[in-house]
């Protein structure tokens, strides 16, 4: 189911949504809820979801370094997806 699920999300944003390129550090990570928020160097604020996670750990530490892809979610809200550390 995930990767269903992750696969119809990325090839959803490659063919119509893609956006900006977000990085920044991860500010908070709910282990519990699997949700968390990434502050990007351009100021803004975004949420991300634990399996938009690219390496499958459906965690990671807060004040790490990570980058995505901004879109807009479910809620119209932007968002960050295909979340990778580095």
């Amino acid at each position: 189911m995930r990767s269903v699920l992750l696969r119809w999300r990325v090839c959803y944003v490659k063919d119509h949504w893609r956006a900006d390129v977000v990085t920044g550090v991860i500010t908070s990570f709910d282990e519990g809820r699997g949700d968390g928020w990434l502050s990007a160097d351009d100021g803004g604020k975004y949420y991300f979801h634990c399996l938009a996670i690219v390496d499958g750990s459906r965690s990671i530490a807060a004040g790490a370094r990570a980058s995505g892809f901004r879109v807009v979610g479910h809620l119209g809200r932007d968002e960050v997806i295909e979340v990778r550390t580095f």
